[in-house]
């Protein structure tokens, strides 16, 4: 077995902001998505 070569903090915390990052562009572009989809769904008659 290898031994496991884990990351510096600073790596850990850049890494951990960027998933944050990303879920939080992510949520709000399905947010907006969902919100125009709910426009144009309740304007179609």
């Amino acid at each position: 077995m290898k031994k496991i070569n884990w990351p510096d903090r600073e790596t850990t915390k850049n890494l951990t902001i960027v998933v944050i990052g990303i879920s939080v562009v992510l949520g709000i572009l399905l947010g907006g998505v969902d919100f125009l989809l709910q426009a144009v769904f309740e304007a179609v008659p």
